[in-house]
């Protein structure tokens, strides 16, 4: 087990070690394979292919994180036409203010595709649009631009402060959008695969589904992805 600089993220040895600011600044061991943007680990990392997940700080399994298991395997989490997957713990973990998501996908169908998305107005979507592009949409509102590589399977990973939202496809130039029209709101529902569990399932494999609770950089945007 090493440490990690709390600023930058590095990893030195087989683990990560953060300084926290909780209960007199011990130290917080984060593994290596959680995700880091920033120099901050994600609050939310769900690891589907890899059966493991992290929240707020510890190890959890993936079936206490997501309501069904029923169809993971060594690909990830397939969802098909029909199944409504919704993320099983508190939604309070995605963050109003500001946040950034990240998601993987295997290879998808043509047609409107949406990775996750809150079902409540103003919520943040993430979705691969009929068109090819991957595009941030705040429900009820409207589109953010594209990211410039629609391609899948994708990394994709999206962040927004208020009303301003960025996002990168697999490495690709970041689509910026200066103002949604309207501020994020909370999630009170999180679906994962699917329009709300009615439309645009992905009909593929959701590999992994992570969140920090503030927007990370567009330079770091890319690097998750490429």
């Amino acid at each position: 087990m090493g440490l990690c600089d709390s600023t930058t993220g590095l990893k030195f040895g087989s683990g990560l070690q953060f300084q926290t600011q909780i209960g007199g600044g011990g130290l917080m061991v984060v593994p290596d394979w959680v995700l880091v943007g920033d120099g901050l680990p994600a609050t939310l990392d769900i690891d589907f292919v890899g059966n493991q997940g992290w929240l707020n700080n510890s190890l959890q399994p993936v079936s206490t994180l997501v309501s069904s298991v029923a169809k993971l395997d060594a690909d990830g989490l397939l969802i098909e036409n029909g199944d409504s997957i919704t993320y099983a713990q508190s939604p309070t973990v995605f963050t109003a203010a500001a946040g950034t998501y990240y998601i993987e996908v295997g290879a998808l169908p043509a047609g409107t595709r949406q990775a996750f998305g809150g079902d409540a107005a103003r919520n943040l979507v993430v979705r691969r649009a009929n068109g090819g592009n991957w595009e941030p949409v705040v429900r009820n509102v409207g589109d953010g631009t594209d990211a410039s590589n629609g391609d899948t399977p994708a990394k994709v990973a999206t962040g927004y402060t208020g009303s301003a939202g960025a996002i990168s496809s697999n490495g690709g130039t970041v689509g910026v959008t200066a103002n949604f029209g309207q501020s994020v709101t909370a999630v009170t529902t999180m679906y994962l695969g699917s329009d709300a569990g009615n439309t645009a399932f992905i009909e593929g494999y959701l590999k992994r589904f992570a969140f920090w609770p503030v927007q990370l950089a567009n330079a770091t945007l890319q690097s998750l992805t490429a």
